[in-house]
């Protein structure tokens, strides 16, 4: 029996252009999906000269097969009109698919970059294969809307996840100790109606962070846009400075920044688009008295990405950075704000909300021209 609503959820289809009747088994982790059809004379392309459907229809289930993974891959959202690209190898054993037979129909992603490509089987209820193929499909609308966003439990990380996922991106979030806030910020963007998920991985951790990225871009797919957010501060006068407080900053500021865009930028290469935003600092432009460690990180940013975006421009790939000054977030409590405001051309401090509109800005098609930069968002303090 057709699972009708069912698969008007998962699919941009509509009844009479549901061909299959349900989904059987999945597995994200394994990358593949099974669907059922049962063949009768209501069925869509039923031919009464043949008495059943003729068998290049196979390719038509395929198609619709992929379409309900691609609904769960992109966590549980309706996959966007695709383009079928080709069809390779298509081998079929059948002159039709016969009136009261039962067949399955099972796909595998195989290969994730522009093209997405699938290994597609058909078999009866004897699992004697019946038909095969290649399929490649090509989908724009995915890509561009999938932006992952380091530290983002909480500060400008969080505000800038749920800014993004008010402007239509799909947010990957990313969290180290703090998984508590972290599924707060989710739970917010599943409110608006955004795709979220949450890696939990210490950015200072090459290798975790390789593993993490990877598996992720491996079950589901490239970014469009990363924001390089993740950082700490442990502030001292250098002639006091712990070694500690030295290696944790850059270890985790400036590795960081390199840990996470490692594994990430050929696939994003191979793609041919993308956006990055690394979150440097007014201390990075400056220095800043007892922020030694923190002002090298910051400035080791800027010139990474500037060396960054020269290597990726060809591409389509754009890296810029965004600078903060005095931003109003749990990493400025304590400071003597009314000291500091008379620093401060505007006479105030600056908010997460207005870090995060630059980034939207970066990542938008308006600014697709722009890279090797950095933008101050610091209210006049630095000119």
């Amino acid at each position: 029996m057709k699972n009708i609503e069912y698969l008007e959820k998962i699919l941009p289809h509509k009844q009479p252009m549901i061909l299959i009747d349900d989904v059987v088994d999945y597995s994200m982790e394994e990358k593949w999906l099974k669907s059922c059809v049962t063949i009768d004379k209501n069925s869509f392309f039923y031919n009464n000269e043949i008495n059943g459907i003729d068998s290049v229809t196979g390719i038509e289930y395929m198609a619709q097969t992929i379409g309900c993974y691609a609904y769960y891959r992109n966590g549980c959202k309706v996959p966007k009109a695709g383009y079928l690209l080709g069809t390779r190898l298509y081998n079929n054993a059948l002159k039709k698919f016969e009136v009261g037979k039962t067949y399955y129909i099972l796909v595998k992603e195989v290969f994730v970059a522009e093209i997405y490509s699938f290994d597609c089987l058909i078999y009866n209820n004897k699992e004697e294969e019946v038909a095969s193929a290649t399929i490649n499909v090509y989908q724009p609308e995915n890509i561009e809307e999938r932006v992952l966003i380091t530290g983002s439990s909480r500060g400008i990380g969080k505000e800038t996840a749920i800014y993004l996922a008010k402007n239509g991106y799909d947010i990957v979030l990313h969290c180290n100790k703090n998984i508590k806030k972290a599924n707060e910020v989710k739970k917010e963007i599943e409110n608006i109606g955004q795709s979220v998920r949450i890696l939990q991985f210490d950015i200072s951790n090459r290798e975790e962070t390789k593993e993490k990225l990877t598996k992720d871009i491996e079950n589901n797919g490239v970014y469009y846009g990363v924001i390089v957010n993740a950082g700490i501060t442990a502030d001292n006068p250098f002639p006091i400075m712990e070694d500690t407080e030295w290696d944790n900053v850059i270890n985790t500021d400036l590795n960081g920044f390199y840990n996470t865009l490692k594994p990430i930028i050929l696939p994003m290469i191979q793609q041919k688009q993308g956006r990055i935003v690394a979150l440097s600092s007014v201390s990075g432009l400056t220095g800043n008295r007892g922020q030694v460690n923190y002002s090298a990180a910051k400035a080791g940013i800027i010139g990474a990405a500037k060396a960054l975006a020269r290597e990726v421009a060809k591409r389509n790939i754009t890296v810029n950075c965004i600078a903060p000054g005095v931003i109003e977030s749990d990493m400025t409590e304590g400071i003597p704000v009314d000291i500091i405001k008379e620093m401060i051309p505007m006479r105030r401090i600056g908010t997460t909300k207005e870090v995060a509109s630059a980034i939207n800005y970066l990542l938008s098609e308006d600014a697709s021209y722009i890279t090797g930069q950095v933008i101050s968002v610091n209210g006049g303090l630095y000119l």
